[in-house]
Order: structure tokens, then sequence, then C-alpha cells
């Protein structure tokens, strides 16, 4: 697997190539409970009704830990 990231202007750019089929690559990054279960964790829990994404240009990415922190 290879990665490598940069920085565009304000914009993230990261890239990373994966042995997985695309569709459940695709499932993984948009569906709320694999995001939950990916940001959520030992130290966080992160509820998947707390995810929201809207995967349009501009669009925003939301979720909340437990503790009630907003990540965005």
């Amino acid at each position: 697997m290879t990665s490598w990231s940069r920085l565009d202007g304000a914009e993230l750019i990261a890239t990373r190539h994966l042995d997985a089929d695309i569709a459940l690559v695709w499932e993984a990054f948009t569906t709320p409970a694999h995001l939950a279960a990916f940001w959520g964790g030992r130290h966080a829990a992160v509820p998947a009704d707390s995810v929201s994404v809207d995967l349009r240009v501009g669009g925003r990415f939301e979720l909340r830990t437990v503790g009630g922190r907003r990540r965005e």
C-alpha cells in the first residue's frame, strides 16, 4: 500500500492505494456505520446516527463522539 499527502492551498489531499474491491472501499467511506467504527475506538465512541456525509462538491462531513465533541 502506497500513500502520500500534500497540502494544496486550504485543502489536504491524501491518496492511498488499497488492495480491496472498490465497492467495499466506497461503502466504508460513505456508510455512517463504517465511518463510526473507523473514527470510534477504545478511547472514543462515535454513534452511527451522529455521522453525516454529504458527497456533493462543497458538502460537509460531520460526526460526534459520545462526549459531545464535534469533528468536521
